[in-house]
């Protein structure tokens, strides 16, 4: 059978997780794992047509986004992508054994989504205090975050793992975001006719990414959405450079508000001029392009000139509809700071055209921890939409989402007669953060079963006999951290992840047979194996499916449960006295950092007195039961 179908293109977007990042780490690990076993077993059909039929199609990976754990992920991916990993089939014997202190490893790890995510990161390293070493080290986070750099670095050790060419299913420009949230903001002005002269209404825009782009050989430039890509070389995969920028920049996208240090990037100015926004367009009637790749062409809005530029015949053109483009915004930067890479004459003849924009940034994922919009605008390219219905649908995004947005709304959302100052203070942040996510075009789409471009893998843990298990993940507890206190936690949530892949790959992640990408392989009565009829969720009518990726051999072997952890695999002696160092430490470093002389005195002698009393244990104390509490929903 010759394949004359376009590739299937798809993005993947991974959302905020903190420790549940070990569950989007097994969902990617089984991911690469179907497509390098899909791409073998075409290879081998083609060269035995007796063989068994396997689904000849193609599918590529054009885009990955993340966020927080996410983000991290995807920057682990990338180095996947252009490196051989060996999968973990068995989590009990895993293909690494990576040093106790990330800073001792020296190896290259085979696969780098279980030793970074279940084997290297620990409460032991979060509860040191080496970021304090030094005696004038300022407090940054409440945990130790010098362990999280040492393994990203160790993520990029590729040693005699470099593969010697791009992989089927990868594009050769794989565009790849980091969404931030920057502290020192970018300045926007708008202006306005008046009296005042040269006013500007100014707005700060603090939810940012970081862009960089996985290119092979001469591949096509990549998008402008994000703004400019750096480029990584699948050739040069190493803790330096361009790897190393990349890895920072998803440090930065994980660094969780007061919990893990805020983390400094450095770009161009430049940069902000050339990110494209998907903005109303003025002349939403264009012509489509005689030649491939030209833009579509502002026409007037007449429809005399309209019917003039339909009707002639030596230039035939046809009207298309183009409602929003791919536009750029211009920061309005203070004086000495250029955006643009041309003269402007408002800013001083001296400005540094080059001028290096430095900010602190923390968890992506307070502004954005679903960053579905930059891989959908990337797949889609300028000015253009992604197909949705099964029959035509050509580009896909996929979601992996470890704590999918189910909060009982009938428990939290009541009314209340009175609301006291604090009350107000705390729940003002939580409010910010969830209008910052609230995507009103993402939940119209995401809800109709029509829609074959968006799908979403998230942690359902179920029984053959349809029992279901909550928190399914493990790392559920402590508001997403309590994966680090132990390894058994990391190690249940990433099989889940592989179980979760599994059965998203087989049920899912799936178009209608008529699609025209599964057009040179459907009417083969070999390959019936891999359809199946479902009623669809709305209509009721019975639609024949197929896989975007076919699962081949042992892979379509259902992966086993994995046995939940429990409480007990957390050793509270240890983790107590993690926490009291931890605490002993940290207070000391923050009393230091008050301004006023005298109140700075008062807090040190009350903190003096505190270990006088006892007070410090009662402090540890109230932390060990939140613990307590916590894990024992684990049983």
């Amino acid at each position: 059978m010759a394949n004359g179908a376009k590739p299937f293109e798809f993005g993947l977007v991974m959302a905020g997780a903190v420790s549940a990042g070990a569950y989007t780490a097994g969902v990617i690990d089984f991911l690469l794992e179907a497509l390098e076993a899909w791409e073998q077993a075409k290879a081998a059909a083609r060269d035995n047509p007796a063989a068994e039929c396997v689904p000849n199609h193609s599918v590529l990976l054009k885009a990955m986004s993340g966020a927080s754990a996410g983000a991290m992920v995807t920057a682990i991916a990338a180095r996947a992508l252009a490196t051989n990993v060996t999968p973990v089939a068995d989590v009990d014997n895993p293909p690494d054994n990576p040093a106790g202190a990330p800073a001792d490893e020296r190896k290259a790890f085979r696969n780098p989504f279980y030793a970074a995510w279940v084997q290297s990161i620990d409460i032991h390293h979060l509860l040191g205090t080496r970021d304090l070493e030094g005696g004038d080290a300022p407090v940054m986070s409440i945990l130790d975050s010098t362990a999280l750099p040492e393994i990203g670095g160790n993520v990029l050790r590729a040693t005699g793992l470099l593969r010697p060419a791009r992989p089927a299913y990868v594009a050769e420009t794989v565009d790849l975001y980091f969404t931030t949230t920057n502290l020192r903001g970018v300045p926007y002005g708008f202006g306005f006719s008046g009296e005042i002269t040269d006013y500007h209404h100014m707005m700060t825009a603090y939810a940012d990414n970081v862009h960089f782009a996985l290119r092979w050989g001469n591949a096509v430039p990549p998008s402008d959405v994000g703004g400019p890509a750096v480029t990584l070389n699948p050739a040069q995969v190493a803790p330096s450079g361009s790897w190393d920028a990349m890895m920072n920049s998803a440090l930065a996208s994980g660094a969780f508000p007061v919990g893990l240090a805020p983390r400094l990037l450095s770009r161009p100015a430049a940069d902000y001029d050339r990110r494209t926004w998907e903005l109303p367009d003025e002349h939403p009637l264009r012509t489509l392009p005689v030649k491939p790749g030209e833009r579509p062409v502002p026409v007037e809005e007449n429809l005399v000139a309209q019917r003039r530029i339909i009707d002639d015949p030596t230039e035939p053109r046809a009207l298309q509809a183009v409602v929003r483009s791919e536009e750029p915004l211009h920061p309005l930067w203070p004086d000495g700071i250029r955006g643009t890479m041309q003269p402007d004459p408002l800013l001083p003849p001296d400005a540094d055209p080059a001028y290096r924009y430095k900010y602190w940034n923390v968890d992506g994922g307070v502004m954005n921890n679903e960053p579905f919009e930059l891989v959908r605008r990337a797949l889609a390219g300028d000015g253009n939409r992604n197909p949705r219905e099964g029959g035509k649908a050509t580009r896909a995004v996929a979601m992996i989402d470890p704590f999918p947005n189910t909060s009982d709304v009938a428990a939290k959302y009541k009314y209340e007669k009175g609301i006291s100052l604090v009350a107000v203070i705390a729940r003002l942040f939580g409010a910010l953060v969830e209008q910052a996510r609230f995507k009103p075009d993402d939940l119209k789409l995401a809800e109709d079963p029509q829609v074959y471009s968006r799908f979403v893998v998230a942690p359902i843990y179920k029984t053959d006999g349809g029992e279901t298990t909550e928190p399914a993940i493990a790392s559920a507890t402590l508001g997403a951290f309590g994966g680090f206190l132990a390894e058994p936690f990391r190690r249940h949530d990433f099989q889940l992840g592989r179980r979760n892949c599994q059965r998203f790959l087989q049920k899912h992640f799936v178009l209608p047979l008529a699609n025209d990408l599964f057009k040179d392989w459907r009417e083969d009565a070999k390959c019936a194996r891999f359809v199946f009829r479902e009623p669809n969720e709305k209509t009721g009518v019975m639609e024949e499916l197929a896989p975007i990726i076919p699962l081949v051999g042992a892979l379509a072997n259902e992966i086993p449960l994995p046995a939940r952890p429990r409480a007990a695999n957390v050793d509270l002696d240890d983790l107590r006295k993690l926490v009291r160092g931890r605490v002993n430490a940290v207070v000391p470093g923050l009393i230091d950092e008050v301004p006023t002389t005298g109140l700075k005195l008062l807090l040190k002698a009350l903190w003096a007195g505190a270990w006088l009393i006892g007070q410090r244990g009662k402090i540890v104390d109230l932390i060990m039961d939140k613990i307590k509490t916590e894990i024992a929903v684990l049983g």
